[in-house]
C-alpha cells in the first residue's frame, strides 16, 4: 500500500534520518529544507543509491505560508494522500536574554512554532479528509526545563508542547494521531555545521541553521 511522508528539515542531522528511515519503509518521502542546497543533493543522491528511489527535495521557508502550500499541493497532487508529517525544521539563538534583540526572537519563534502551525495547516485538511494521518513533532527537553542562554527556542519548544496537545485534541475524531518527541539534546548537525549537541557552553551568537 502506498504510504507519503513530508519531513521538514530533512536535509541533515535527525531530519535526514528520518528521510532514509521512511524510505527503508517503503513511504514515497519529501523534504524541505531552507538554505543548504548541497546536503539536500546529497540526501536525494544517497536515498536514490540505498534505496533504489529519491526523495523529492523542496527548497522552502516553513514560516512562509505561500511556500509551504506549494510543497504540500506538489506532494498531493503526485500521490493522492500524504500519511505522515514530520515537523523537524528548527533554529536557534543561544543567548542571554539582555541580549537578545526582538527580531532575533521573533526570527525563532518564526521557523520553530509558525513552521509548525503552517505546515500542520495545510497538511491536516487532507488527513482529515481521508480520516487517516499522524503528525509528529519534534521538540526538546529544554522546552520543559528551560536552559541558560537559550530562552527564545526554549519558549519556542514550550509552545510546540501546548499546540500538539491542541491541535491532536481536534484531530482525533478524525483517526489522526499527532504526538510530539522531546529530543534531550538538539541535533549534532546543522545546516551551518555547528555542533548543538553541547550543553555546557555559551554561544555568543545566533546560529541561522535548519535542524536536519
Amino acid at each position: 500500500m502506498l504510504k507519503v511522508a513530508i519531513v521538514t528539515g530533512g536535509s541533515r542531522g535527525i531530519g535526514r534520518s528520518c528521510v532514509f528511515s521512511l524510505l527503508k519503509r517503503g513511504y514515497e518521502v519529501g523534504f524541505l529544507y531552507q538554505s543548504d542546497s548541497e546536503a539536500a543533493r546529497s540526501t536525494v543522491k544517497e536515498g536514490r543509491e540505498r534505496f533504489g528511489r529519491a526523495p523529492i527535495d523542496f527548497r522552502a521557508n516553513v514560516a512562509k505560508a505561500e511556500e509551504v502550500s506549494a510543497c504540500v499541493q506538489v506532494m498531493y497532487a503526485k500521490f493522492g494522500r500524504i500519511d505522515l508529517l514530520i515537523n523537524n525544521a528548527a533554529i536557534h539563538c543561544d543567548k542571554l536574554l539582555v541580549h537578545l534583540s526582538p527580531d532575533e526572537f521573533g526570527r525563532v519563534i518564526d521557523i520553530n512554532v509558525k513552521g509548525i502551525f503552517q505546515m500542520t495547516r495545510f497538511v491536516l485538511p487532507i488527513m482529515m479528509k481521508q480520516r487517516l494521518g499522524t503528525i509528529v513533532n519534534v521538540g526538546s527537553i529544554v522546552g520543559r526545563e528551560g536552559r541558560i542562554g537559550q530562552s527564545a527556542y526554549a519558549a519556542s519548544k514550550a509552545a510546540l508542547l501546548g499546540f500538539t496537545q491542541a491541535v491532536a485534541a481536534e484531530a482525533a475524531p478524525f483517526g489522526i494521531k499527532i504526538n510530539s518527541w522531546a529530543n534531550r539534546y538538539r541535533d549534532d548537525t546543522t545546516d551551518d555545521g555547528e555542533s548543538e549537541a553541547s550543553n555546557t557552553g555559551m554561544h555568543s551568537d545566533c546560529k541561522d541553521a535548519t535542524i536536519g
